[in-house]
């Protein structure tokens, strides 16, 4: 993972046949398709939900230069 944002939440969901409201926190996580299966196992393994909403968003289009610098990133996190 090259970096992330994280942010309070107020969620809604079903649970249990009634609705809940929960303050939660979402986030976006930035990596490569690479990485994308290391990234959903170790969000399973720390998650304290027994069904947490972890998913993929595929990006069409990204500024060149972002690129460079998210591929750099990811590069220097497989040598730590």
């Amino acid at each position: 993972m090259a970096c992330f944002n994280v942010f309070q939440i107020d969620s809604g969901y079903w649970w249990d046949g009634k609705v809940s409201q929960d303050k939660e926190f979402a986030a976006i996580l930035k990596t490569s398709n690479f990485k994308e299966q290391e990234v959903f196992k170790k969000l399973k393994e720390l998650h304290p939900y027994s069904v947490p909403a972890i998913f993929s968003v595929e990006i069409k289009t990204v500024d060149a230069n972002y690129k460079q610098w998210l591929e750099e990133s990811l590069s220097n996190t497989d040598n730590q």
